[in-house]
């Protein structure tokens, strides 16, 4: 009897100090018969969920449940698979963030919580409807990965900036996500976008989209195509009071999805002193189970940091798997260059990509990531059709000017290796027209990386590319 007495004492006295996760540990005791170790813990109560209705194909949003006997720790299980642990608030409300993926297509959602416990205690399971897209109060709606480019106009001076990051749009216009920022005072890494809203202009293909973080709100006026189906990508340009100006894209971005398989990476920015600077290069990541982390293998790039050339160094790197907005960090090593870059997934087979090194003397990059087809099997006779060469960027110097040009290759002879080129450029204002250039020279290597040299005006230019598609 004293031993019984003491057993159920012991059993108080531990429930009134663990005052976050009421219950029992039950062992042997004194006199009163063995029994296994373990924790019970009652099983908590679902009363309500917020939002209790949702539109398929929306982006991320957090879910309040509300109800009794909640502790930290437990998770949450969605149509019976558990789908992670939820944020205790108090042992009557926690919260989750539902993914995009989990509510890409209508139906109904079984929700359960479990609290923590050796014994399964699953609450009772209540609905969330998830209700076919009809229409919403903008024409983009879901998640679209964006980069952007521009300039600020601080008390030091004129100055660049890039961002990347991914904005979800829900029905009701509400804007959130999350991005990256850099200027060559500081930077922002993986800012939350915490609010904002899209409204359509006067026309259907056209409206204003503003973003806040904490450390700003930006709006941006937007133009989206309307063939074959409007909101799906687009155009986005910054003219701020401020004097804050810029242009960049957005594109929409299905929810889920990683990178695999062979890749061309290119970025254009600045060099740490202001310099113009660019990269483009190669590398394989292999993941097909979307691990938390895989590394950068064969790896190729060409480095031009205002007009001093690096060519065709090895590139190694490791990057992480997506995140909610579909971000991945990379560390990637070109040749002496340490970069640290984060990935935007637009789909397994494209995305945005944007230099986020808070270190001193880094660049600020800002440039995409396309899948490699058939890498590995290149060569010169992969260029036998006539293809058009676009090129834009700065000559070094004091003052820096503008270099930009189009044109029209053709006339391949794959075994000689040259091509004839019709060119027009602008350089520092001045353009040169229809130019005709004979017996252009070029090799295409298996990596993909193709260089070319030709002689418009009396200066001879050297460019190296990465071919995506044969």
């Amino acid at each position: 009897m004293q031993a019984r007495w003491r057993k159920y004492f012991l059993c108080l006295e531990l429930t009134a100090s663990l005052l976050t996760a009421p219950g029992c540990m039950m062992g042997g005791g004194h006199g009163g018969g063995g029994g296994g170790g373990g924790m019970f813990l009652p099983a908590a109560t679902l009363s309500s969920i917020s939002p209790s209705t949702v539109t398929a194909g929306g982006p991320p949003f957090t879910l309040t449940l509300n109800g009794t006997n909640f502790v930290a720790g437990g998770q949450v299980v969605w149509n019976g698979n558990s789908v992670g642990n939820y944020t205790f608030v108090s042992s009557t409300q926690v919260t989750f963030v539902v993914n995009a993926p989990l509510v890409a297509s209508a139906g109904t959602a079984s929700i359960v919580v479990d609290n923590p416990t050796d014994q399964k205690a699953p609450s009772n399971a209540l609905s969330l409807t998830i209700q076919p897209f009809t229409s919403s109060a903008c024409v983009l709606y879901g998640l679209y990965s964006f980069f952007f480019t521009g300039f600020e106009t601080p008390s030091s001076g004129v100055t660049p900036f890039t961002v990347a990051g991914e904005f979800g749009v829900d029905a009701s216009g509400n804007v959130s996500g999350e991005e990256d920022f850099k200027d060559l005072n500081g930077i922002q890494v993986a800012a939350p976008i915490t609010g904002g809203t899209c409204n359509n202009g006067p026309l259907a293909n056209e409206g204003t989209l503003t973003i806040t973080t904490a450390a700003s709100t930006s709006t941006y006026t937007f133009n989206t195509q309307t063939v074959p189906t409007p909101g799906l990508k687009g155009r986005m340009v910054e003219a701020e009071s401020n004097g804050t100006t810029g242009s960049g894209r957005f594109v929409f971005t299905p929810p889920a999805a990683f990178f695999d398989g062979d890749y061309v990476i290119a970025l254009i920015g600045d060099d740490s002193s202001g310099g113009r600077m660019g990269v483009v290069g190669r590398f394989t990541e292999s993941n097909p189970n979307n691990a938390a982390s895989s590394p950068l293998t064969n790896g190729l790039a060409d480095i031009n940091d205002n007009g001093a050339l690096v060519s065709s160094v090895n590139t190694t790197g490791n990057v992480t798997a997506p995140d909610l907005y579909n971000r991945c960090t990379a560390t990637v090593k070109v040749g002496a260059q340490n970069l640290t870059l984060a990935f935007y997934v637009i789909t397994s087979s494209s995305g945005f990509a944007i230099d986020i090194d808070s270190a001193a003397g880094t660049p600020s990059l800002t440039g995409f990531v396309t899948s490699q087809a058939n890498a590995g099997l290149y060569q010169n006779n992969q260029l036998n059709a006539p293809v058009i060469l676009n090129t834009w960027g700065v000559v070094p110097g004091v003052p820096i000017s503008s270099d930009t040009s189009i044109g029209l290759a053709f006339g391949f002879d794959v075994n000689a290796g040259t091509f004839n080129l019709q060119l027009d450029s602008v350089t520092a204002g001045t353009p040169n027209l229809n130019q005709n250039l004979s017996a252009t020279a070029y090799t295409i290597a298996r990596t993909g990386r193709r260089t070319m040299t030709f002689t418009p005006l009396a200066v001879l230019r050297s460019r190296t590319w990465f071919i995506w598609t044969p």
